[in-house]
């Protein structure tokens, strides 16, 4: 029997786009976060699974070529992407001449999932940050569609989804460019769509519309921002229990891609520290640390860079307060604890004592927003 749901497994559903008889489901576990699972009636034990498996698949790095600092030129793109815009413009540009770009998106019910544009307007969904798993569904096999077709494509997404990727479509393309987004780690999706649904119950409203991080509170401040209808509420509940790391995949507690050796074009993310760096660089907008690792990804950064304000930086300085370029998250010690609970407790309990949704952390919430404003 083939065994795919080891502690390594990213969930990045190579195994299931590359299936030839269709063997392979994504399937939620108790946590929600996807793993294959094989139908065995189905299996013809080929192994073509464990073959395109993105975390079994030894690779080749690219050492940096380039570390920059990066902001829009234009305030309102910067706005809209919730950092400095950097994936945007690069984005943008494989849509301007003829290619197709792929990304996380907020779907119609709040998950996250990716999805294709090959306009600027489809890709207006990918903008902003995305604190969640994203289901990659069958991206893959679309991806390798565009490509025999001849098409250019960019692929933005964390570095074990894109490494899935490059090991489902087994051979390189001169016409797929790599964009990976710095990573803390990826959350369950489950645990973000109860928590939705906990905040429907409390205003008794429905959601019309969310945004992970909100700038109005300027960049740096961590607050996911809910609207219902016409009442915007922000709140950093759910930002609290992202950085206790208790809701995240197991596999982010040892990822082998949490280092300076990158197999991807390009690495994206924000700056965090560049006023250490750069005091007069640095704004309350939004600031891109961007990582060149290649040659195809020197070039179309290039492309692009009329666009943007830039700054030459070193790694050194980059990773002065972005640890997770060097290293796996560390694992809580209250991991354990956090699932026990959540799987016997209301989420109002657990918003409570991980998401300081106490009276205490209320008036924080409170008079943080006064001084922001």
């Amino acid at each position: 029997m083939i065994d795919l749901n080891k502690i390594n497994c990213t969930g990045c559903s190579s195994c299931y786009n590359g299936c030839p008889v269709g063997a392979i489901k994504m399937v939620s576990n108790e946590k929600g976060f996807l793993y294959p699972h094989i139908d065995e009636t189905k299996c013809i034990q080929c192994e073509l699974c464990v073959k395109i498996c993105g975390a079994e698949n030894k690779v080749v790095y690219d050492v940096p070529v380039h570390t920059y600092a990066v902001k829009h030129k234009a305030l309102e793109e910067r706005m809209k992407s919730q950092s400095g815009g950097a994936a945007y413009v690069l984005s943008k540009h494989i849509i301007e001449v003829g290619g197709v770009v792929y990304g996380a998106i907020i779907d119609k019910d709040f998950s996250v999932c990716h999805s294709r544009a090959e306009t600027i307007e489809e890709l207006e969904k990918f903008r902003g940050s995305k604190y969640v798993q994203s289901d990659l569904k069958n991206m893959f096999s679309f991806v390798r569609e565009d490509l025999n077709g001849g098409r250019t494509v960019l692929f933005t997404g964390t570095p074990c989804q894109i490494a899935g990727l490059k090991s489902f479509l087994v051979k390189d393309y001169d016409k797929l460019y790599t964009v990976d987004v710095i990573c803390h780690g990826v959350p369950s999706p489950r645990v973000w769509s109860d928590y939705l649904k906990w905040q429907e119950n409390c205003h008794n409203k429905e959601l019309k519309k969310v945004f992970f991080r909100d700038l109005t509170l300027k960049w740096g401040a961590s607050n996911e921002a809910l609207y219902f209808r016409n009442d915007k509420r922000l709140y950093n509940i759910y930002a609290k229990i992202f950085y206790s790391r208790n809701a995240f995949r197991d596999s982010c507690f040892e990822c082998s891609f949490a280092n300076l050796k990158r197999q991807f074009d390009i690495t994206v993310g924000d700056y965090w520290g560049i006023d250490l760096v750069s005091p007069e660089f640095k704004d309350d907008y939004g600031i891109s640390a961007v990582i060149i690792n290649s040659k195809k990804g020197n070039g179309l950064f290039a492309s692009v860079s009329s666009e943007l304000d830039i700054l030459e930086t070193t790694t050194d300085q980059m990773t002065r307060k972005n640890p997770q370029l060097l290293k796996s998250a560390d694992k809580p010690a209250s991991v354990d604890k956090f699932w026990e609970e959540y799987h016997n407790n209301t989420f109002a309990y657990i918003a409570k004592k991980y998401g300081g949704n106490s009276i205490k952390g209320k008036i924080k919430r409170i008079v943080k927003r006064a001084l922001g404003r």
